[in-house]
């Protein structure tokens, strides 16, 4: 049974992130018939409807610390952008939630101050068993550097662009790909598994999905100093 369960679990993971990367990727593109088929179709209805809303909106939202700034006022300016983020993102969970009948996402929050540095990650988890999966991405960037046509880099926009002889619709502006577009295609796969388990909330018994947004860059990441504390995922 349990082998059983986590071959269900595997398969829906991956197919959950390959659905929802490849309609984020293309609108137009038509994927292939999954086993939940019928599930899928929830959170890709709404990759139509707010996955570009989503990003732009965590795009304007300038979150790097300003080199022209002193350290202190950089520091809270970046507090402020990133709060920005972490609202939208709790908006997103909480509207999510009210189409739910069992299976909520549950926001979490973890700081702390490590060498003088304070370490913060903020996050989203399903269930609450003692076996972990999580995804792990970061939404805070570097200044603009140069090389934007669009004179604000914050202001995201969509763009036709050819990818290997394809036409594909992308969101452009700063940290659209590096990397709040895969946080945001993260809390997706964290729908669409609260979509597919609604049902049947027991399958998920002994087991927590957990999404980890980092506020910091790969270099100097939160994320392990948090893993010390609460334990590492298995997968």
């Amino acid at each position: 049974m349990q082998r059983e369960l986590n071959s269900r679990l595997l398969s829906l993971v991956l197919g959950a992130f390959f659905y929802v990367g490849l309609m984020s990727g293309c609108r137009k593109a038509t994927p292939p018939p999954p086993a939940d088929r019928y599930q899928m179709g929830r959170i890709g209805s709404r990759l139509d409807h707010g996955l570009e809303g989503l990003i732009s909106a965590l795009v304007s939202n300038p979150t790097f610390r300003d080199p022209s700034l002193s350290s202190e006022a950089a520091e809270q300016k970046f507090v402020a952008m990133m709060s920005g983020v972490k609202a939208d993102l709790d908006h997103d969970a909480r509207v999510f939630g009210n189409s739910q009948k069992h299976l909520k996402l549950e926001p979490f929050e973890w700081t702390d101050t490590v060498g003088g540095q304070v370490k913060w990650v903020f996050g989203y988890r399903l269930g609450n068993g003692p076996r972990k999966i999580a995804f792990i991405a970061h939404l805070d960037t570097v200044p603009p550097g140069e090389g934007w046509t669009r004179k604000d880099p914050f202001d995201a926009y969509t763009e036709d662009r050819e990818v290997n002889g394809r036409r594909i619709e992308f969101i452009v502006g700063r940290g659209a790909l590096d990397d709040k577009g895969p946080a945001v295609v993260g809390l997706q796969v964290m729908h669409a598994l609260a979509v597919r388990f609604d049902s049947e909330p027991e399958a998920l018994k002994g087991v927590t999905f957990e999404l980890i947004l980092d506020t910091s860059e790969e270099t100097g990441m939160s994320t392990p100093h948090y893993l010390e504390v609460v334990g590492a995922p298995e997968v």
